[in-house]
């Protein structure tokens, strides 16, 4: 069940609470769907970052991640038998899933894993995986420009208008940048999933927000260039690689897609530096080099867009992301933190990219006639209980031509993070 939220956190960046308080409060909501919502099945997602596998009577199961972790195991109960799974909660919470192998937690915190095993010890036996990246964006689905293209637009923000966005600070950051340095800076904001500005399409809370920013500039659009996303979705990678900078204005998002996507264009981005404090500590939101963060402040923010934008050619940002980012190494991170494949995976080489394994080749071109490179770079995400249901039966069907399985689950395996660490 999907828990309600302390909406503080979206605009207050100085929350003076326990951390175990906090901790607590951030694990209060789950985007997560579970059996008694059924209404929702639709919706779960089901990424197959490795098929199961079988060469020379050896079997390896697969690995996937989805937000409906426990309704799968429920509805397929086949699963378990032929894949190692992870939850996602698409949010900052951990998983509440208690059927998973793995969670994905985002970034690495110590001291919140350490408060999350005390505070549900009969889940010790999963593993905490902290990946940010955990909506496997595609490097190539968001390739930099060739030829590079002119820089023609300023900043390139993707959101909503929901408050806890906040977009009006941007505006104010705007404001104050063309008085400081007399220049007229402008913004394009991508409207997720709205096709106008105006109160046809606007809920109660957008149009307040809009409001404000009227409030901030008077005429918004001297300001802020607005477009509606569905319009161009194909064209925002090209959108992405016009902007000198990409820039968020929320304070918590969970993992942020847009921000990454405007990385893997080589568009350094800006975003506030209490970005995912509390979910954190001092672990990084995104990696070094792809950008600068700067305090919850509209002239902060304005002398350090000033700062990139005097500077913005010299940045490589997508060199930097790709260094520990990208498909390979997510898989990689992903096998690196599971016993099972460190005790089960032939050729497993610790701190190797698992695509160069041979073994792991060899058997997914004997079981479904395609690289390990291509299915990793392929469209891997499955919509909806119905086809998740088609594409797990044609995957466990293609495998047992191969030969008939012992799908007995190996020598145990599941040790939790906290032994496996010590």
């Amino acid at each position: 069940m999907r828990g309600n939220y302390y909406s503080e956190y979206f605009i207050n960046p100085d929350i003076q609470k326990p951390p175990d308080q906090i901790f607590e409060d951030m694990d209060y909501r789950t985007l997560e769907i579970f059996p008694e919502q059924p209404a929702d099945y639709e919706s779960i997602d089901f990424w197959v970052l490795l098929p199961p596998l079988i060469l020379d009577g050896h079997f390896v199961k697969g690995l996937y991640f989805s937000q409906g972790v426990d309704v799968l195991n429920q509805q397929l109960p086949e699963l378990k038998d032929y894949f190692v799974s992870i939850a996602t909660s698409r949010w900052c919470s951990y998983p509440w899933s208690k059927t998973a192998d793995a969670l994905f937690t985002l970034h690495p915190y110590p001291e919140r894993e350490a408060w999350f095993r005390q505070r549900h010890p009969e889940r010790a036996h999963q593993t905490l995986i902290p990946w940010q990246g955990a909506d496997f964006l595609s490097e190539y689905r968001f390739p930099p420009q060739e030829p590079p293209r002119e820089r023609d637009l300023d900043l390139i923000c993707v959101s909503t208008l929901a408050p806890g966005k906040n977009v009006p600070f941007l505006a104010r950051c705007l404001k104050v940048y063309r008085q400081k340095y007399s220049r007229p800076l402008r913004m394009t904001l991508v409207m997720r999933n709205k096709l106008e500005i105006n109160a046809r399409y606007l809920d109660k809370y957008e149009r307040s927000q809009y409001k404000e920013m009227e409030s901030i500039l008077v005429h918004v659009r001297d300001y802020i260039d607005l477009i509606p996303r569905l319009a161009w979705f194909d064209a925002l990678p090209a959108h992405y690689a016009r902007a000198k900078i990409a820039v968020l204005g929320s304070l918590i998002e969970g993992s942020n897609r847009s921000l990454r996507e405007a990385i893997v264009c080589d568009t350094p981005v800006l975003y506030n530096t209490q970005y995912n404090q509390y979910v954190r500590g001092s672990s990084l939101p995104f990696p070094e080099g792809t950008g600068l963060a700067a305090p919850f402040d509209p002239e902060s923010w304005a002398d350090t867009l000033h700062t990139m934008l005097s500077n913005y050619g010299e940045l490589t940002p997508r060199a930097h992301y790709l260094k520990s980012h990208g498909r390979a190494n997510f898989l990689n991170a992903c096998m690196e933190e599971i016993p099972y494949y460190r005790d089960n995976l032939p050729h497993y080489s610790p701190g190797g990219h698992h695509h160069e394994n041979l073994w792991l080749n060899v058997a997914m071109q004997q079981c479904y006639q395609t690289s390990f490179w291509s299915h990793l770079h392929s469209a891997l995400w499955i919509t909806g209980l119905p086809n998740i249901t088609a594409r797990v039966q044609n995957l466990i069907s293609q495998l047992k031509t191969q030969r008939p399985l012992e799908t007995k689950t190996p020598k145990a395996t599941a040790r939790g993070t906290a032994e496996r660490r010590s």
